[in-house]
């Protein structure tokens, strides 16, 4: 419990801190359902964005001619988070994310721009992924896109999944819970050795974001 709990703080002083992170886990882990709730008790606005089935136009917009001119409008969730004033932007799959997707999101992590829109700094990026070989059609994280995140590893403590059985699971996570206790052990068990390089200590920009 002690290691999952040092998670929990650390996931919520980097999403104070508005620095990005990622939670790495298997399926079924509560990645979701954790990022779902600490919107909903901050009031803050939650875009998903699913890579697996993103294009690059979804990050760095789609181009058009006005005026003579080339611009690019900005997908409807850079949209809708500009105009609630930001929000948490969630980046769901991302270790499906071809490296032509990964690639477009390297501006909008690091300097909150999307196309021509500029989005309000209270923008926090946070994604989820499962390691690249147990994920469907899995990549390794680039190294410039990896650079720009604080790595946590994700996992539901065997304590949480028996005070569910015996008390009760919250309804928010009673799915995530199912799903661990079928699929967590298995999983858990497959060679993590491929993405080992992306999951390093923070970048030297990181920690620098982080003391600021």
């Amino acid at each position: 419990m002690a290691n999952y709990n040092d998670r929990c703080q650390a996931l919520a002083v980097s999403i104070a801190a508005n620095v990005p992170v990622i939670l790495w886990g298997a399926p079924g882990v509560g990645k979701t359902s954790v990022i779902e709730q600490i919107a909903e008790h901050h009031g803050w606005r939650l875009e998903t964005v699913i890579a697996s089935i993103s294009d690059p136009t979804d990050f760095k917009g789609m181009p058009r001619e006005d005026a003579g001119r080339t611009v690019f409008s900005p997908p409807s969730w850079a949209i809708a988070i500009e105009q609630n004033g930001g929000g948490v932007v969630f980046l769901d799959e991302i270790s499906t994310a071809p490296p032509s997707v990964q690639a477009a999101l390297l501006r909008p992590v690091l300097s909150k721009v999307v196309g021509d829109l500029a989005l309000p700094a209270a923008t926090r990026f946070v994604a989820a992924a499962n390691p690249p070989e147990i994920a469907a059609d899995g990549w390794d994280l680039s190294a410039p896109l990896a650079n720009r995140f604080v790595h946590l590893t994700w996992e539901v403590p065997a304590q949480i999944i028996s005070d569910g059985l015996l008390y009760g699971f919250d309804p928010r996570v009673r799915y995530a819970i199912a799903k661990v206790a079928t699929e967590a052990y298995r999983l858990t068990q497959l060679s993590r050795d491929r993405h080992a390089r992306v999951r390093r200590a923070a970048s030297d920009r990181v920690l620098d974001r982080l003391a600021s």
